[in-house]
């Protein structure tokens, strides 16, 4: 069973965190691009994502990325609307 790592407590928890189209399809194709570099290499990512009103960030690996979530290391899940950025290093 898949849960989530983080809990939303806000109003707006089914809103989008980011407002331009444009940022979106960014973060989507970031995120299909750490899925697919787990694949191959297992590099990590630190995902920087809001959660109860503050921003914070993880470092993990993305395992699968859906339109929705992201399936993290140690099966955890991520909504794509809460996340704000994704770095590779």
């Amino acid at each position: 069973m898949v849960t989530s790592i983080f809990s939303y407590s806000d109003d707006n928890q089914h809103e989008d965190i980011l407002v331009n189209e444009k940022a979106r399809i960014r973060r989507m194709a970031s995120l299909y691009k750490a899925a697919a570099m787990h694949s191959v290499t297992d590099s990590p990512v630190v995902i920087t994502f809001k959660s109860k009103g503050a921003e914070q960030c993880v470092k993990t690996s993305v395992m699968a990325a859906g339109s929705t979530s992201v399936l993290c290391t140690n099966g955890q899940n991520l909504p794509v609307r809460c996340i704000m950025n994704i770095e590779f290093i």
